[in-house]
């Protein structure tokens, strides 16, 4: 036993609750690389997506480019890539046989026997790799020798991944990956600690190619001592919209403790598809699914109006806080098929509202002069007039309109909540998910604490310090905590549960303005009128 004396601790009961900062948006579409069914993050520029989802032909190109749209405003982009599985399929050797390999997960399922390497995602872009290996007795005088730094020894090989057509970087023969001092040797190393397992490097680190049976590796197969060649063929992209799997491309951002977003954009996919994009989000409860109608309903259509109206209440009929409508598509240019092409504007809408998050606050709307300008338009399929905005908007969908002199505008900030409600505008909704998120999270310090006064003061005052932080940033004009023995009754306190009531008055958009003008005659006292 200690000899009498004070001793000390110290016991933290503080909770500070962060607002949180994520702006991602997320889209699900057609591409002609990437894995299938799985999240891919942009956090760049066009270099990066080209190099992760590959270069645009004619099936993809309204997916890239809606992609390509978001990120000129807003980074980062999660995508998801959707295929038609009954007949995608990623190239093999000639001597091989095709298969489809969508993703990580399937490279450990399926049988590659007979097949040295393949393409590492499904699509026609495997079809220009080429893969050259070359081992210690073939390397000297290999042609791409002086590529490497070091030789092979007994049982190592280097290898290059080459573009063979051109097809991926435009540019024929272009070495796209290398790899120095590889074995077929489960678990081998490098002197530096590095795999040397040519398998799992490729797994790792490949953006092009992966193996499959390493016996067909059989270094006198190009006829060159030493060296063998192989170059990939019969890869099929499963681009066709109306086959792809888009309701399972789509449960890839169903999770919302996996995945932080504040968006999804529905791009050109099908009706359906956006339908279940739409309820994803609803699910969620925590990200915002933004839609544009059909070309067809807007480009060279006399009754667009009443088109895009039936579009949405009859085709896509959600009611719901989670979804925004745009009316409008845009015409961009296409540069990698040197023309003008139409995509939809929900990806324009979507990065505005993401882009509020970053520039301003999550409760400012994203509409309007100020912030609600759009970028990199040609022209539009069409500008509907003020009598139809009108229409449009009664039906909660949001214009997208030219202004001569003041550029190309999104003129609308509700939500496809067709009831009078605060949630009916898309900064409200925007300000809950911010303000949910935020003390969720900080509320999960509260798990197994006591329910006792201590614990419920700790928890007001922090909502209490965090709502009027908001306050001072003009997202809330009133609010109230309760968390005592009021909604902490013996019955919730003997089911192990804990109860904070937060009531929130938010700050609205400003939709209509109206300036009254009054003439007045001459000797008439401003202040008289002004009191009448």
């Amino acid at each position: 036993m200690a000899s009498p004396g004070v001793i000390t601790r110290e016991k933290d009961v503080s909770l500070n609750i962060n607002s949180i900062e994520s702006n991602a948006s997320s889209m699900v579409g057609l591409f002609r690389w990437g894995p299938i069914n799985e999240l891919v993050r942009i956090t760049t520029n066009e270099s990066e997506l080209v190099q992760k989802m590959g270069r645009p032909d004619s099936a993809t190109t309204i997916s890239f480019h809606s992609a390509l749209n978001y990120l000129t405003y807003v980074k980062p982009l999660y995508i998801v890539r959707a295929v038609d599985d009954a007949v995608a399929l990623n190239a093999a050797p000639s001597t091989g046989t095709p298969t489809i390999v969508g993703n990580d997960g399937d490279y450990e399922t399926v049988d590659l026997t007979g097949n040295s390497f393949i393409g590492h995602y499904p699509g026609t872009l495997g079809n220009s790799l080429k893969i050259s290996v070359a081992d210690d007795s073939g390397f000297s005088g290999w042609e791409y020798e002086n590529d490497f730094e070091f030789a092979p020894q007994t049982g190592e090989f280097n290898v290059v991944v080459v573009d063979e057509d051109g097809e991926i970087t435009g540019t024929a023969g272009t070495i796209l990956e290398s790899y120095e001092l590889m074995t077929k040797v489960e678990g081998s190393k490098k002197p530096n600690g590095a795999s040397a397992y040519i398998t799992k490097v490729l797994q790792d680190q490949s953006q092009y190619v992966l193996t499959g049976d390493l016996d067909e590796i059989i270094f006198t197969e190009s006829g060159s001592l030493g060296i063998y060649d192989v170059s990939l063929t019969g890869g099929v992209d499963g681009n066709d919209s109306a086959n792809a799997d888009f309701s399972t491309a789509a449960q890839a951002l169903s999770n919302s403790e996996t995945l932080d977003i504040i968006s999804t954009f529905t791009s050109a996919v099908p009706a359906a598809s956006k339908g279940t994009l739409i309820d994803t989000m609803v699910t969620r409860q925590d990200a915002v699914a933004f839609v544009a109608p059909e070309l067809d309903d807007v480009y060279n259509n006399p009754t667009a109006a009443d088109d895009v109206v039936d579009y949405f209440n009859s085709t896509i009929n959600k009611n719901t806080s989670y979804a925004f409508y745009v009316d409008n598509w845009k015409l961009v240019y296409d540069k990698y098929a040197d023309k003008n092409i139409w995509i939809p504007t929900d990806s324009d809408a979507a990065a505005l509202h993401s882009r509020v998050f970053v520039q301003n606050e999550p409760w400012f709307s994203p509409a309007g002069l100020n912030r609600g300008q759009l970028k990199n338009v040609i022209k539009l399929a069409w500008n509907p007039n003020k009598a139809q905005r009108d229409v449009l908007y009664k039906e909660s969908i949001n214009s997208v309109v030219a202004f001569p002199g003041e550029g190309t505008v999104l003129f609308g900030d509700k939500t496809t909540l067709k009831r009078p409600s605060a949630f009916s505008r898309l900064n409200v909704r925007s300000l809950f998910i911010v303000l949910k998120k935020s003390i969720a999270e900080a509320s999960k310090f509260q798990l197994f604490e006591l329910n006792d006064q201590i614990t419920r003061n700790v928890f007001r005052n922090a909502v209490d310090r965090y709502l009027n932080s908001v306050q001072g940033r003009r997202g809330i004009n009133r609010y109230s905590v309760v968390c005592d023995e009021t909604n902490n009754t013996p019955q919730v306190i003997n089911s192990n549960e804990f109860v904070g009531d937060i009531y929130i008055d938010p700050a609205r958009s400003i939709n209509t303005i109206k300036l009254n003008f009054i003439a007045v005659d001459a000797g008439v006292s401003f202040e008289e009128i002004e009191g009448a």
